[in-house]
């Protein structure tokens, strides 16, 4: 845009023409039709809305407008809302387009690795904020509003959610667990060779997820076991059991993030690795600082007085964010 409009509405309806029967469109279309099985980002709309103000053909936005509304409406189903909460979650790291994302990525030494369909992150929320706005510019232009009836609330939803993650003390929001609604900084338990056990004996609240990343070779860690010896949210006492098969692997590393959540860890212990391999426990980190974490900004969800507490004591903070070359992956 704008000098050639038509070939961002081919675009465009490239993706559209992916759309199944539960309303997701494809992430990636494709010749082959091959499907990744995850859903599109949410900037469709957003996009749609763009190419409208350059070429003002109301009638291709009536001809769009429901399989866009089936798009978005798609993103707040259980598959990709999990706990129903009005946030909906990444399926993958590579989902989001992030691939370097250093609190997610699993294919870096430096990265941690966390699951991230288990958080809420800040830019997934801030696109549906963006797309909603987009859905409601369209429909007003094509007399479609009471069609967003169902869809409308989710934006106060998102904005009062994202609003809640805010940071103080960093001036910056922050991406939070799915199931605890909240942040937490994230620490080392132990690290070793081969076969080792560990006592934890702690008491966490709120409750912590675990994860653990084994270098070495994939073939040599297929008798891993790791046992988990803790304690549920309701206080009941439990061994979580973790084999090979449960590890997402990428070369030599493989990372595993628990689902289930613990009020307390008594011991831990790694079985079945050589002394050629090494391990990692961890407690999760959701408080690392990267960019994506500005994108509310470009969604319209802070007011201006945070806004401009975002830009003046982050963005444009030369110990952030403020670089000659523009702004890095990561705060400093």
């Amino acid at each position: 845009l704008p000098a050639a409009p038509s070939l961002c509405m081919g675009l465009i309806e490239n993706f559209l023409k992916t759309q199944d029967a539960e309303g997701e469109i494809e992430w990636l279309p494709n010749i082959s039709r091959k499907r990744s099985g995850l859903q599109s980002i949410p900037l469709l709309a957003t996009l749609v809305w763009m190419v409208y103000q350059q070429t003002e053909d109301a009638g291709w936005l009536r001809q769009i407008f429901t399989p866009l509304r089936r798009f978005v409406e798609a993103w707040f189903g259980q598959r990709h809302d999990r706990d129903q909460d009005g946030w909906p979650e990444w399926d993958h790291v590579a989902h989001s387009g992030f691939d370097d994302w250093p609190a997610f990525a699993l294919w870096h030494h430096w990265s941690q690795g966390l699951d991230i369909s288990m958080v809420e992150t800040v830019d997934l929320a801030s696109y549906l904020y963006r797309e909603i706005q987009s859905l409601n510019h369209i429909a007003r232009e094509i007399g479609r509003e009471r069609a967003l009836e169902g869809i409308e609330p989710r934006k106060a939803i998102l904005k009062e959610e994202v609003e809640s993650t805010w940071s103080t003390q960093r001036s910056i929001y922050r991406q939070r667990d799915r199931d605890l609604d909240t942040s937490f900084t994230g620490k080392r338990l132990s690290t070793g060779h081969g076969e080792y056990a560990f006592e934890v004996k702690r008491s966490f609240d709120p409750p912590v997820r675990v994860l653990v990343r084994i270098h070495g070779s994939e073939k040599d860690a297929r008798k891993l076991k790791i046992l988990i010896h803790s304690r549920g949210r309701r206080g009941r006492s439990r061994v979580e059991q973790i084999t090979y098969r449960k590890f997402h692997w990428f070369w030599n590393t493989g990372v595993f993030t628990s689902e289930k959540l613990n009020s307390a860890i008594e011991r831990v212990e790694v079985q079945g690795l050589g002394k050629e391999i090494s391990s990692e426990i961890w407690l999760p980190d959701t408080t690392r600082i990267d960019q994506s974490l500005l994108l509310p900004l470009w969604a319209g969800i802070p007011e201006p007085a945070r806004a401009d507490k975002l830009v003046s004591k982050t963005l444009t903070d030369p110990d952030q964010f403020w670089r000659p070359y523009g702004i890095p992956v990561c705060s400093t």
